[in-house]
């Protein structure tokens, strides 16, 4: 039963970026409608973990769409909402990591994840907490590369998280 819950989380989270992709052309996107179905998709990945709370799979499908849900829908018009669940997909990258610390794709989502802490953070007005998670960011996605050098989605994430720090200490 873990596998259909991941399974139908990971549909949930393909359906809600196709839905938010689409509406980008559109006038009026209906964002209320996929955000509901990026808590579906999450409430599906918790279902796995109840039953096995240290699934790889349903681990990193929780992560990913929580970081995708605000992500993709824009940050949110409240700021300490969106950080909560950047927190939150920081956390379930954290237990991954643990589970699986040869995974370059977990240390790449936490690396990715805490740059958008750091964002949110810089938006907050929270200049030292916001360079505290560039650093972890830049450390996870370095650990990311060291295990897999030619990752292309680490190697940009790392070059946006040093482009915010010298942003932010220029500041």
């Amino acid at each position: 039963t873990v596998s259909i819950y991941t399974s139908k989380a990971a549909a949930l989270k393909k359906l809600a970026m196709l839905r938010s992709e689409n509406s980008r052309h559109q006038q009026k996107p209906d964002k209320a409608a996929t955000l509901a179905i990026y808590h579906q998709a999450i409430e599906a990945a918790d279902q796995a973990l109840r039953r096995a709370p240290k699934d790889v799979d349903a681990l990193y499908s929780k992560a990913s769409t929580l970081d995708l849900s605000e992500a993709a829908l824009g940050w949110s018009s409240k700021p300490k909402e969106a950080l909560e669940r950047f927190q939150a997909a920081a956390d379930c990258y954290d237990t991954l990591i643990q589970l699986v610390p040869n995974k370059s794709r977990a240390y790449e989502g936490k690396g990715s994840c805490l740059t958008s802490v750091a964002r949110m953070h810089d938006e907050l007005a929270q200049t030292d907490l916001a360079l505290g998670s560039l650093k972890e960011a830049i450390t996870c996605l370095d650990q990311s590369l060291r295990l897999e050098p030619k990752n292309r989605a680490a190697s940009s994430a790392r070059a946006s998280a040093l482009w915010d720090r010298a942003e932010m200490q220029a500041k």
